[in-house]
């Protein structure tokens, strides 16, 4: 009995812990391929690519929190972040309680 009790308690504190999460991916086109763009949002969001003379993917988490990443950039809320090495095949974002968290590989 004390066996099923431990159990139980576990279960509920997992399931009590629930993090709802929204995954988004898209797709950059560049001179060397593709860059994977992969999000991950703590709230709902929405994603969209353009392709043409300047492809990209924009990322909305929100009004204010939008993403643009571009085949040698990443822009956030409007500022530059920083540039996206020829290498760099992925690009996933984590939007968590207001704050970005970016991995480039």
């Amino acid at each position: 009995m004390r066996k099923y009790s431990i159990i139980l308690i576990a279960l509920l504190l997992v399931t009590g812990c629930k993090y709802e999460s929204h995954k988004l991916t898209a797709q950059v086109l560049r001179s060397n391929g593709t860059l994977n763009v992969f999000a991950k949002s703590d709230v709902q969001g929405s994603i969209s690519s353009v392709a043409g003379n300047n492809p990209n993917v924009t990322i909305k988490h929100g009004d204010e929190n939008i993403v643009v990443i571009e085949q040698t950039q990443i822009t956030i809320r409007g500022e530059v972040w920083g540039e996206i090495p020829e290498n760099i095949k992925n690009v996933r974002i984590n939007f968590s309680k207001n704050k970005f968290k970016i991995e480039l590989d």
